[in-house]
């Protein structure tokens, strides 16, 4: 983004924010009442008109620039961290204000110092900020019973996500143990539980070697660009001869690292055909036993007989303890 262009983003947004403080009153009325008493529908009609033109404006102006969910991120998340925590205008603005600059500065520090893309750090930073001031709104800024009711909810739902996300992936392997299998992937990079436990111990021996050359051949790849690299910073470039044998000498290198990666991704394939009647098919049933189990204490709950079985149960102990 040039100087014009920024110039420009300015000016846009400046005349728009003038125009919404200077109408505040009627949005704010409009926005927190079906039908403001005094005004006719015709009039909340068009100030319905007046601030949706505006969010259009605002919308169609940058999406081109920053892309739709970093625009939607900008104009949804911090007003609904506001809202989670007060209801007054004045407040929400100032936690909305305070949780978009910090969420964007996250977003920025994490693209700088981890090298990644700009638009989806800082929509992940939003996403994250969000989750937060959840979790600390239902688990932290109520009352001590309502607290506890809360934990025993969210310790429920992390349990269930937990468990549905064990059955797709174990059902997934079942199906297509060749295929992608990225929560088995993660589990295994985790726990240094790899499917070279279900090979046989030449396959291993196979499996592991494949590994260790794709990692020297990476090595010498990354080592040519280096070497091309400090020739330029230096000031004394290669020579074309020099240039087309380096070049010569990585594609050699990416050939060999793919051809290792094909070994492992076959030994990979067979040896989750083994672990899939191993490790899925009995994660599989635990992981649905267990959803079962949640579900049937969820609806015993809801249930009004089971609510008034525990307040029998609940009254009956304490006419024992009393006793």
């Amino acid at each position: 983004m040039g100087p014009a262009e920024l110039a420009k983003f300015a000016a846009l947004y400046t005349v728009i924010g003038v125009l919404v403080w200077s109408v505040r009153r009627p949005l704010l009325a409009v926005s927190s009442e079906l039908r403001p008493v005094g005004r006719s529908m015709a009039a909340v009609s068009i100030w319905d008109f007046i601030f949706f033109l505006a969010f259009g404006v605002v919308v169609t102006s940058s999406v081109t620039t920053a892309g739709v969910l970093l625009v939607f991120s900008f104009l949804i998340v911090p007003a609904v961290i506001g809202f989670i925590f007060s209801r007054d205008v004045r407040a929400v603005l100032a936690i909305a204000w305070g949780a978009g600059i910090a969420a964007s500065a996250a977003g920025l520090a994490a693209s700088y110092i981890l090298d990644l893309p700009t638009g989806a750090a800082m929509v992940t930073a939003f996403a994250l900020f969000l989750l937060v001031a959840g979790i600390a709104k239902a688990l932290v800024l109520v009352a001590a019973d309502r607290r506890r009711a809360n934990l025993r909810h969210a310790v429920r739902a992390v349990l269930a996500l937990a468990l549905a996300l064990t059955l797709a992936a174990s059902l997934w392997l079942i199906i297509n143990p060749a295929g992608d299998q990225p929560l088995a992937a993660t589990f295994e990079s985790a726990t240094g539980f790899g499917p070279e436990r279900f090979l046989s111990a030449t396959e291993r021996d196979v499996y592991e070697s494949a590994g260790r050359d794709r990692v020297r051949f990476q090595n010498e790849v990354e080592r040519l660009d280096a070497q091309e690299r400090a020739a330029r910073v230096q000031g004394t470039p290669l020579s074309d001869e020099e240039i087309r044998r380096i070049a010569s000498y990585q594609q050699s290198f990416n050939e060999m690292t793919r051809g290792e990666r094909f070994v492992q991704e076959v030994l990979r394939a067979k040896a989750r055909a083994r672990e899939r009647w191993l490790v899925g098919l009995p994660a599989a049933i635990i992981s649905f036993v267990g959803l079962g189990l949640l579900l049937r204490a969820f609806w015993r709950h809801r249930s009004p007989v089971g609510g008034i079985e525990e307040w029998a149960l609940t009254k009956n102990s304490v006419a024992m303890t009393s006793e």
